[in-house]
């Protein structure tokens, strides 16, 4: 195991490493596109080239719109679904978080 993936697994849980991103990244507070980048390419291990943010971060807002229209048209209008292991999935994942709220 490298030093950074001991590092990186001294996290437990995405708020910590959330939280881990956003003292140590400053700019990550301000755009959800950048924290979403820096969360893959620290804690994904995903190899991310160079990217000239200034280039990028005008779409920081529509991949977000991109992703909530996607959720409309499967969820409100029933067109394109997932697979059926991506719908169970993205089920298991809805139950939990309900959990986690339902017990604070």
């Amino acid at each position: 195991m490298t030093e950074k993936e001991k590092f990186v697994t001294e996290f437990k849980t995405k708020k910590e490493e959330v939280e881990f991103l956003l003292e140590k990244y400053p700019a990550t507070r301000e755009n959800d596109f950048y924290l979403q980048l820096m969360w893959l390419k620290i804690f994904g291990h995903v190899n991310i080239p160079y990217i000239d943010w200034n280039s990028l971060k005008d779409f920081s807002g529509t991949l977000e719109t991109v992703s909530r229209v996607r959720r409309k048209i499967q969820n409100e209008y029933g067109k394109y679904l997932p697979s059926k292991e991506t719908q169970k999935h993205r089920l298991s994942k809805r139950k939990v978080i309900t959990q986690h709220i339902s017990v604070m």
